[in-house]
């Protein structure tokens, strides 16, 4: 069986095409294939092109369709326009895709219809599959995990965010790549003690750049290379920063993720899911597992600003942590954005909002539910430690219930490593880096001033 997974971005895809199957008797519906996808081989093309049901799934909005297809044109592998424009949605009749599908309906089906058709909903970050129903309803995948060993006797966590190579960095006055090596030199010097796990929660660069991404891959190579860390105990998230969402056209095929997959493939030596787990063994038998996401993604023009993961994206991470959590292990949940204020007081830029994570209530509540020993994000550039929960809830299904003690998560914001002062607030005009220690049902947290030609000191250090 074929299945397609789409998204609304800035138009309703069903009903746009609905609308043209209803008025002219069928649409060409583009397939939106992301630009690190790989092209289908020529069997599965050929099964694609004989397929008269399709499946339809927007797992982030939980909503699944079956389409009639009669025809599919391609130029393997190469971009092509729609065979008819007049027949394809006006928002992207103009497009150019590498693929073009001829549908003659589009149904509604519930999430058990659909399953019964098509089998278990397909995980991954790819947008076109092909598995029989039974390969499907495996209870197999997930989310990849990448594992690794911590040198003997190391149990701490360094946690950094918010880098900002580039036109922003306050290490300034000298090549960027160049700046890598004092804030190296900085950093290093005032550790408490060599960590088992770097965690990188964001914005590595000012938007992107090239020069910022050569010199924050620059530093992190550096960084394992001192710290005699394997590459895979260094643990990377994108920011906002990093993957930048505002040119449509490039975030429809998922071409602004590119270089941000270039650089984490250069670092890791292989290419490697932007949402996956890193399963450190500690030399004394325990284990922390780091559930990643991205949470810059494509969204509406009116929402780009914000953090967003999605119940289909955040699901398979979240649901190993706790099969993870209930063999024993120490679980964490990475990702960018901030889930609650670091700042008493947020005002928002003209034309900006205030950029917290749209879905930051589900993920609490999910994080809760799968025993996360805590969420570890970057964004704001002021540390911050706190506790989410949600005792009680009303959700897209309505009320929920969750255990009776529901446990509050803790929250740990790293502020910023190495953003120039322009990019620091009032609350703290210094940059900072945090050092964790899981002890017996605790954690104790160490949060540190840390400038350019100054030695760091001690901001917080005490227990949760």
């Amino acid at each position: 069986m074929i299945v397609l997974r789409f998204s609304s971005l800035d138009d309703e895809t069903i009903s746009a095409h609905d609308a043209l199957i209803a008025d002219e008797g069928f649409a060409w519906w583009g397939w939106w294939k992301k630009r690190h996808e790989p092209w289908p081989d020529s069997g599965t093309l050929s099964r694609i092109g004989r397929a008269r049901q399709i499946g339809l799934v927007d797992r982030a909005a939980e909503l699944y369709y079956v389409a009639s297809s009669r025809d599919m044109v391609h130029a393997s592998g190469d971009v092509i326009s729609s065979p008819d424009s007049a027949h394809s949605p006006r928002y992207y009749s103009d497009a150019l895709l590498p693929m073009w599908l001829k549908f003659v309906r589009i149904e509604r089906l519930s999430a058990n219809e659909w399953a019964e058709k098509f089998g278990r909903v397909p995980e991954g970050d790819s947008t076109l599959f092909e598995q029989s129903p039974q390969e499907l309803s495996r209870s197999a995948g997930g989310a990849p995990v990448r594992f690794s060993n911590a040198p003997e006797s190391r149990t701490a966590i360094l946690h950094i965010s918010d880098l900002h190579f580039g036109d922003d960095h306050a290490y300034s006055g000298q090549h960027t790549i160049d700046n890598s090596i004092e804030l190296l030199d900085n950093l290093v010097r005032d550790l408490p003690s060599a960590p088992a796990v770097v965690v990188v929660s964001g914005d590595l660069t000012t938007r992107g750049g090239q020069a910022g991404l050569d010199a924050a891959l620059e530093f992190l190579e550096r960084l394992a290379l001192r710290l005699q860390l394997p590459r895979d105990n260094i643990i990377v998230v994108p920011g906002n920063h990093d993957i930048l969402v505002d040119d449509l056209d490039d975030r429809k095929d998922f071409d602004n993720e590119g270089p941000f997959r270039t650089f984490v493939e250069d670092f890791y030596g292989e290419p490697v899911a932007l949402e996956r787990i890193h399963l450190v063994t500690l030399s004394d038998g325990r284990k922390f597992a780091f559930g990643l996401v991205n949470s810059s993604r494509p969204r509406t023009s009116r929402l780009m600003d914000y953090g967003y993961v999605g119940r289909d994206r955040a699901a398979p991470i979240m649901d190993l942590l706790a099969r993870l959590a209930d063999q024993g292990c120490i679980t964490f949940f990475v990702l960018h954005h901030h889930l609650q204020s670091a700042q008493g007081f947020e005002e928002p830029i003209i034309n900006r909002p205030v950029s917290i994570t749209l879905d930051a209530g589900e993920l609490v509540s999910s994080a809760a539910r799968s025993n996360v020993t805590a969420i570890l994000h970057g964004h704001q550039h002021l540390p911050f430690v706190g506790s989410a929960t949600r005792a009680a809830e009303f959700s897209h299904s309505g009320p929920t219930p969750l255990p009776p003690t529901t446990r509050a998560v803790p929250t740990l914001g790293a502020g910023s490593l190495s953003a120039g002062i322009s990019r620091l607030g009032d609350e703290l005009r210094d940059n900072s880096f945090s050092f964790y220690e899981v002890l017996e049902n605790e954690l104790r947290i160490r949060v540190y001033r840390l400038n350019p030609n100054q030695y760091s000191s001690l901001i917080w250090d005490f227990h949760i």
